[in-house]
């Protein structure tokens, strides 16, 4: 009858649960499933992952980094159509695609997609697995990086907060004011791009021409010449910023002769 057919069912499956768990994982059943089910379809679907996944390498190699991404991204929406989560397939993906993040110094983003495979990898392999070791790994590194950002990020905020006041302060003649806001931004830049960087020179650039309206011409001069070698290691003789940089330091002369 009914009922014993039911309990006989019921029993052949309960014996191949722990199968089916298990090629879930793996990708085997999944892959059978669908290929059952719709084999052109499935066929397709695999097609276009391996084409992507080709591309997106060849991508790496030429350094063309945001469409290596796009790539792996479409095989990732794919992957996720054809296998069941946790699957080490998709694991797999979301390592280049972090790889790709890194590559574009995209730390938050490349954080979130070791995030997730260590999600997976935790799940099907456990804390010991030298993948999951690997990928915490990874992962620890990118949350450092993506901490400096937006530590480096709040700190040009900051910066830009600085220069805009010394501009106020210039405008209403407040000269020692803006020599204030500028030497705190300076420190800032000093610190995060270094003391040969264009970005340092823009500020005491802006410096030395507080100077000049305060008549201290040969405090100017000094910091001119020193803002003219930086720009002229970093940008030909024929750029705008560097011939600026000359032409102030040209005019100091007869601004001297001037005060004579």
């Amino acid at each position: 009858p009914r009922s014993s057919k039911k309990q006989f069912s019921r029993m052949n499956t309960d014996s191949t649960d722990e199968t089916i768990i298990e090629e879930e994982k793996t990708g085997s059943c999944c892959s059978i499933g669908a290929q059952t089910r719709q084999p052109t379809e499935f066929k397709k679907k695999r097609s276009i992952i391996d084409e992507q996944t080709q591309r997106g390498m060849k991508c790496m190699d030429c350094r063309e980094y945001e469409s290596a991404a796009q790539c792996f991204e479409k095989v990732l929406s794919i992957k996720r159509e054809l296998h069941v989560e946790p699957h080490m397939e998709i694991a797999s993906t979301l390592e280049f695609l972090a790889n790709v993040a890194a590559k574009r110094q995209l730390w938050k983003a490349c954080q979130q997609y070791w995030s997730n495979a260590l999600d997976i990898y935790v799940d099907l392999l456990g804390h010991e697995h030298e993948k999951y070791l690997y990928a915490l790994g990874k992962e620890e590194h990118a949350a450092r990086k993506a901490y400096l950002e937006k530590k480096k990020s709040n700190l040009f905020e900051e910066v830009q907060k600085y220069t805009y006041l010394a501009r106020v302060n210039v405008k209403a003649k407040k000269y020692e004011d803006a020599h204030i806001q500028l030497k705190k931004a300076l420190g800032i830049l000093k610190m995060c791009m270094g003391i040969n960087s264009l970005k340092v020179a823009a500020i005491r650039e802006m410096q030395a021409d507080i100077c000049i309206y305060q008549g201290k011409y040969t405090e100017a001069r000094s910091i001119y010449k020193g803002v003219l070698r930086v720009v002229s290691e970093k940008t030909d003789q024929s750029d705008e910023s560097y011939q600026s940089v000359f032409r102030k330091l040209m005019s100091i002369a007869g601004l001297m002769d001037e005060d004579l």
